[in-house]
């Protein structure tokens, strides 16, 4: 009994991996000791320990949020830190971060911890792009609720209902720097492929990356050249997606050589690619993980024609098109 106290004690602490002995567990921060993915009990505890000091980002929809949330949460949700309308996974102007930033009240070294619903791998990648984003930032000390909402209600932890609460401004604020250690441009991708000098992991599902269907944003069907499928659903234990599950990702570390170049993941607007950003890069440690944020819908908007792998024939490409503007219209 004395040894199981412990052991919770432990884990709520943050000094205990997630996983098992023999699966991986999240890379922490060299900046910090917290794991990257962070149980609720643990998030609870740290809020009891140091009140005020987490900025919690809440990303749900605003009706959920004020139903019930997190004491002290602040609620900015996905869509806000998307980009424009006719590429979402566009990076958006820096104006739009930086209002988002602002409404967090950030201190230089404030630890934040991104909150999303915790229903499925969709929803994950939500969490996983906005860390992506905040570490573009220069935020150092981020994790990911693991569960989102979902775990933290099922724990029987504290919430209430209502607006958020004005953040307590910090002494001093946050100076987002924007880095592009993580993210990678349509020239740099195109680089990549026409050097053959990056490893490139296509996050969609496999109709997609055979080019059997496209979003109806994109202008053609397929995926990059030399691209690997690595399905983001893969990391998901079906039926509990709210988070990556430990021994899947073992179990497909072991079968990898880790790449000394660098490594691109993309999708169709960057979405469901964050959660590969995360496992390779947050969870496995790997180097020069780089996000593409417009991905597939960016690629084939270029206004000249790039690269494709898988590109259906033109009388299948028409096939596909009237699909989509059926489904579309109807």
């Amino acid at each position: 009994m004395i040894h199981r106290i412990l052991f919770l004690l432990l884990l709520g602490l943050g000094w205990l991996p997630l996983a098992q002995a023999d699966a991986p567990s999240p890379v922490a921060s060299s900046a910090w000791s917290t794991s990257p993915l962070m149980p609720p009990e643990a998030l609870s505890q740290a809020l009891q320990r140091r009140p005020g000091q987490w900025r919690i980002v809440d990303i749900r929809d605003p009706v959920s949020f004020e139903d019930q949330h997190v004491p002290g949460a602040l609620n900015l949700p996905f869509n806000a830190w998307r980009g424009p309308d006719h590429n979402p996974g566009g990076v958006p102007d820096l104006s739009v971060w930086m209002k988002l930033i602002d409404q967090l009240a950030l201190g230089p070294q404030q630890p934040v911890a991104v909150m999303a619903y915790g229903t499925d791998a969709a929803d994950f990648g939500a969490s996983a792009r906005v860390y992506w984003t905040l570490k573009s930032l220069g935020v150092q000390r981020l994790a990911i609720v693991q569960g989102g909402f979902s775990a933290w209600e099922l724990a029987g932890l504290p919430t209430r209902s209502g607006a958020a609460l004005a953040p307590t401004p910090p002494q001093r604020r946050l100076v987002p720097h924007v880095r592009n250690d993580w993210l990678v441009t349509t020239p740099q991708v195109l680089a990549h492929v026409q050097r053959h000098d990056a490893q490139l992991f296509d996050a969609r599902t496999e109709a997609f990356y055979r080019g059997q269907t496209r979003v109806p944003a994109a202008k053609a069907a397929g995926t990059l050249p030399q691209a690997l499928l690595l399905d983001s659903t893969r990391w998901f234990t079906p039926g509990s997606n709210a988070s990556p599950d430990p021994q899947r990702i073992s179990e497909w570390a072991q079968q990898q050589t880790r790449p000394t170049g660098s490594t691109v993941v993309f999708c169709n607007t960057g979405h469901l690619a964050a959660t590969n950003w995360f496992v390779l890069s947050e969870w496995l440690g790997w180097s020069q993980v780089k996000l593409y944020p417009g991905s597939m819908v960016e690629w084939t908007q270029h206004q000249t024609a790039l690269p494709l792998s898988n590109e259906p024939r033109r009388w299948s490409q028409l096939w596909l098109d009237a699909q989509l503007w059926y489904q579309q219209r109807f």
